[in-house]
C-alpha cells in the first residue's frame, strides 16, 4: 500500500508540475523566434526612436529619453527594479519590460492581475513585441495597423492602446 500511495503522490506532483510550466505554443521554434527578432532588428531602422540613418549606434550611446529616464532597451534592468516585482517575468526583454511596467498603468494592470498575460509574455516573442509596440511610439511597423501581427490572436483579449 505504501508503494501505491507513493506512486500516486509522485504522479500527482509530476502532473501539477507539468501544468505549471509555461509553454511556447505559438507555433514558432526557438530558432524561428530568434530569426524573427533578428528580422525585426534589421528591418526596423527607427526602432529605437532616433529617426536618422545611424539610429542604432546613437541609441547605444544615448538611449531613448522618456519621463526623466534614459532607456537602453538592449541593456538589462537593474536589480533594484527586479526585486520590487510581485510577479517577476522569466524574460525581461532588455529594459522593455521595465519601460512598460514603469510608465504605463494599463500594462502594469495586465501584468499584475492576469496570469495568461504573464504566461504569454514569458513564452511568446511576437506577444512581447506586440505589447512593446503599444507603449513605444517608433518602429515596430509589423505590430501596428496594417502590419503582419496587428491583429495577433493572443493579444485580442486585451485592449489595444498603441500609436496607430
Amino acid at each position: 500500500m505504501k508503494i501505491a500511495s507513493s506512486v500516486l503522490f509522485l504522479a500527482a506532483v509530476s502532473f501539477t508540475s507539468a501544468l505549471a510550466t509555461p509553454k511556447a505554443d505559438n507555433g514558432l521554434t526557438l530558432e524561428q523566434q530568434e530569426k524573427l527578432a533578428q528580422e525585426i532588428y534589421e528591418k526596423e531602422t527607427f526602432q529605437e526612436g532616433l529617426e536618422h540613418e545611424n539610429s542604432t549606434a546613437l541609441e547605444k550611446r544615448q538611449g531613448y529619453y522618456y519621463h526623466g529616464t534614459n532607456w537602453h532597451f538592449n541593456s538589462p534592468s537593474p536589480y533594484s527594479f527586479m526585486r520590487t516585482l510581485h510577479y517577476p517575468p522569466s524574460i525581461y526583454y532588455g529594459q522593455r519590460f521595465q519601460y512598460l511596467y514603469t510608465n504605463y498603468n494599463w500594462y502594469r494592470g495586465y501584468w499584475e492581475y492576469d496570469y495568461s498575460f504573464r504566461s504569454y509574455w514569458n513564452s511568446d516573442l511576437i506577444f512581447r513585441n506586440y505589447w512593446f509596440a503599444q507603449g513605444y511610439p517608433y518602429g515596430y511597423s509589423m505590430y501596428r495597423k496594417g502590419g503582419k501581427y496587428y491583429n495577433y490572436p493572443r493579444a485580442a483579449k486585451w485592449k489595444k492602446v498603441n500609436y496607430d
